[in-house]
C-alpha cells in the first residue's frame, strides 16, 4: 500500500498502473514475528517491458510474432490487452503496429510472452535478451536476430564490473532508432541509448 511504483526507466510515483501480466520487480522486507507466519512489504516495485517495437511479422494462427528480430511466443496464458483489436495478436499489422510485450526471455532471441499491448505516445525501442558474439572493438552485439550497435550509449551499468567480455550477459537495452537488416529474416539493428 505504501510501495513506489518505477515504470520503463520514469520517475517513481505512488500511482499503481500495474496490468495482469507484467512481470515486475519487488523490492522490499520481511518481518518475522517470534510467533506466526512472515509479512512482506513491498517498498518498491519496478516495471520495464521485455520488448517494445514495430512488430515485424506475425504468424497466421497468432501463435507468434516477431518484434526487433526478437521471436515471441504466444500461448493460452498470454494476455492480450484491450488496446489489440478482437484481443487476438493475429490482428496485429507487421509494419504498423508498435506493441510492447512483457515476458520471459526463454533463450536467445525468444521471449516467452505474459502481456502483449499496443503502444501509443512517444515511441522508443526495448529489447531484453542474451548478448552474443560481443565486439568489444566495433561496439556491437546481438540478441537473437538483432544487432546492437552501443557506440554512442550509456554503458555505465554493464562496464561497472569491469569485463571486457559481455556474452552470455542479461541485458536491457534501449534506443530511440532501429532499421530492418536484410542479411537474416526479420533481422534488425538497434542504436542503444542505454545499456
Amino acid at each position: 500500500s505504501n510501495a513506489l511504483y518505477c515504470f520503463d526507466g520514469e520517475p517513481c510515483s505512488t500511482e499503481n498502473s500495474l496490468k495482469l501480466g507484467m512481470v515486475a520487480l519487488v523490492k522490499g522486507t520481511a518481518l518475522s514475528p517470534p510467533e506466526g507466519s512472515v509479512t512482506r512489504v513491498a517498498n518498491t516495485i519496478i516495471y520495464e517491458e521485455t520488448v517494445e517495437g514495430l512488430v515485424q511479422s506475425v504468424d497466421p494462427d497468432g501463435s507468434s510474432l516477431v518484434i526487433l528480430g526478437q521471436f515471441v511466443v504466444v500461448n493460452q496464458k498470454t494476455v492480450i490487452d484491450e488496446s489489440i483489436p478482437g484481443r487476438l495478436v493475429r490482428n496485429l499489422k507487421p509494419g504498423v503496429d508498435h506493441i510492447q510485450v512483457s515476458g520471459l526471455v526463454a533463450g536467445d532471441g525468444h521471449i516467452l510472452a505474459t502481456l502483449v499491448m499496443r503502444r501509443s505516445g512517444t515511441l522508443h525501442y526495448e529489447v531484453q535478451g542474451i548478448i552474443r558474439n560481443h565486439d568489444a572493438i566495433g561496439k556491437r552485439f546481438e540478441i537473437g536476430q538483432l544487432v546492437v550497435d552501443y557506440s554512442s550509449a550509456d554503458v555505465s551499468d554493464i562496464t561497472a564490473g569491469d569485463t571486457v567480455n559481455w556474452n552470455d550477459r542479461l541485458v536491457h537495452v534501449r534506443g530511440d532508432e532501429w532499421q530492418p537488416r536484410s542479411q537474416v529474416p526479420y533481422g534488425a539493428t538497434l542504436w542503444a541509448a542505454r545499456v
